[in-house]
């Protein structure tokens, strides 16, 4: 007789109570030897069902991210390889709240979907980000109080991002045209259906609210407080199922596995084009004519410029640009390989309008280098031979000309000669 069998002998045989006391037993011995691993499925049996391995075909689906890491990182950056697995980590716990807790567009909910220790595509560290998931036939008011951050839009989509849909803007209100209550409390609709006040439209296929929020100063700039609720309220939840369990838990492997490739692959595609310089900037684009400079899920009033930096330990860049008039902000960031933003908790990894020293005639020099020049507007790579950098020129007017951005690469021990020939 197969040890198999024994054990499901014994179980059987003896009453639940009996049971119990058992399976205690022999959780106890195992976490004194400490290195007893147990296959659940020998001990109890198996449903023998459609769901017997769930599981294990999640953990399979997983198990192909982790091939993209290994693919995309440099064999002599360990850096690199180290925060590509906490990348999958970071998108595996992004995914699963995305996928799994809040998918239900009958009871949506407004949540932080991106915090410094997760992060997705190119974050902002000026920015703060929110989702719902949402089903556009449906009508739902927005409600609570606006806050100080100086830009906020509310965006809805067809397709979610994060979940690798192609995303397609369908509409949009900002701080411009948003109104507000005396008291600071505002009323947002969205819905198929005109309506007064507030209100976004969506479409059929409308499926992502996206809520992007800029802070300025971050000590003192107060986040809006938003919550959403269906105007018609939805029955009582279903009892949940196995098949949705499973359906989800899909949708997170698929997920996980599509942005462990999608971000790198930008990386690498960027790293071939050049090095050391900023490309064209990306615009907000039309479903029907897109283009490598046109984005059609930045909202309006957005301009991305990307570019990669690729330096040894003994060297530096110099950013020089004006900003223009006419925007009512710019910020620019450094990136890690999987499109993360680096760690701007505790480094200083990005400027902006407010943080950035300005010299004569409005102009500004970012230095970015690995190590303190002890000159102004160090931007500090923490590390990182090479990586994205990304420029945000927000809110531009019609009028608005975008500087032009040169890039220069100088030795650490030059700076100081290149700085003061400005």
């Amino acid at each position: 007789m197969n040890g198999r069998l024994s054990m499901k002998i014994f179980t059987n045989s003896i009453s639940m109570s009996g049971y119990k006391l058992a399976l205690l037993i022999l959780l106890t011995a195992s976490a004194s030897i400490g290195t007893v691993k147990m296959d659940w499925r020998m001990l109890f049996g198996s449903a023998g069902d459609q769901y017997d391995r769930l599981w294990v075909e999640f953990c399979d689906e997983l198990k192909l991210a982790g091939s993209a890491i290994e693919f995309y990182s440099p064999d002599d950056n360990e850096l690199d390889r180290a925060e590509g697995y906490r990348f999958l980590t970071r998108t595996l716990r992004l995914s699963l709240l995305s996928e799994l807790e809040h998918f239900d567009a009958a009871r949506p909910v407004i949540w932080q979907s991106e915090t410094p220790t997760r992060k997705f595509g190119g974050n902002n560290p000026d920015e703060i980000y929110y989702d719902a998931y949402i089903d556009g036939t449906r009508s739902y008011r927005i409600t609570g109080q606006r806050g100080t951050t100086p830009l906020i839009e509310l965006t809805v989509y067809e397709g979610r991002m994060r979940s690798g849909e192609r995303g397609k803007h369908v509409a949009h209100l900002t701080e411009q045209d948003l109104v507000v209550g005396e008291d600071g409390a505002v009323e947002i609709i969205l819905s198929p259906n005109h309506h007064e006040g507030n209100w976004i439209k969506t479409t059929e296929a409308t499926n992502f609210l996206f809520i992007r929020q800029y802070r300025f100063d971050w000590a003192q700039d107060v986040p809006a407080d938003l919550s959403i609720e269906p105007m018609i309220a939805p029955n009582s939840p279903a009892e949940l199922r196995l098949s949705h369990v499973r359906q989800r838990l899909m949708a997170v492997a698929r997920a996980v596995e599509h942005n462990a490739s999608y971000w790198p692959k930008l990386t690498k595609l960027a790293s071939l084009r050049a090095s050391n310089t900023v490309m064209d900037p990306i615009t907000p684009g039309a479903e029907d004519a897109p283009s490598e400079t046109e984005d059609t899920t930045l909202p309006q009033g957005h301009i991305l410029q990307p570019g990669y930096f690729d330096l040894d330990d003994n060297e530096a860049l110099l950013i020089r640009f004006t900003p223009p008039s006419g925007l009512s902000y710019w910020g620019f960031s450094l990136l890690n390989r999987w499109f993360e933003s680096l760690d701007y908790r505790y480094q200083n990894v990005h400027s902006n309008h407010l943080r950035a020293q300005v010299g004569e005639q409005g102009a500004v020099t970012l230095v970015v280098a690995h190590r303190d020049p002890g000159l102004p507007n160090w931007i500090d790579t923490t590390g990182h031979r090479q990586g994205m950098m990304l420029f945000r020129w927000t809110r531009p007017t019609p009028a608005t000309v975008l500087p032009d951005v040169t890039v220069e690469k100088v030795a650490l021990d030059r700076l100081p000669g290149r700085l003061g020939g400005a």
